[in-house]
């Protein structure tokens, strides 16, 4: 499955659920994507709290096995991972913005931008 249906798919669980802002009203697209964007910080924000957890568990257990750590958090930080990219597909869709061209454009602006830290090719 693709980016582009996978957009697709979460647009049809939203409309189906009444979550899909009338793009014809300024203030329902706004208050849609204050929403999805409040609720994306605090998808991060648990995510990030999940790994400084695990952070805090690995200085206290020496020698750690770190990737041992990260394989028992694995599906926590799947599930918060997934929330904040549903929160971003939902942000994209409001704002119509195809997420699939912005991001090959901004690729190519960060060839460019970041060329003089490529590593060498061996």
């Amino acid at each position: 499955m693709n980016l582009d249906q996978l957009i697709q798919l979460q647009h049809q669980f939203d409309e189906k659920h009444g979550w899909n802002p009338d793009k014809r009203v300024a203030n329902a697209v706004l208050g849609a994507v204050q929403d999805d964007l409040i609720g994306i910080v605090g998808e991060i924000g648990e995510f990030a709290n999940i790994i400084k957890k695990i952070s805090l568990e690995s200085k206290h257990n020496v020698p750690c096995d770190l990737v041992g750590l990260l394989k028992t958090h694995h599906v926590e930080l799947s599930e918060e991972l997934v929330d904040a990219f549903i929160y971003l597909i939902r942000l994209a869709s409001h704002l119509d913005i195809d997420i699939e061209q912005a991001y090959l454009e901004k690729l190519k602006f960060n060839e460019i931008r970041f060329k003089r830290f490529e590593r060498p090719q061996s």
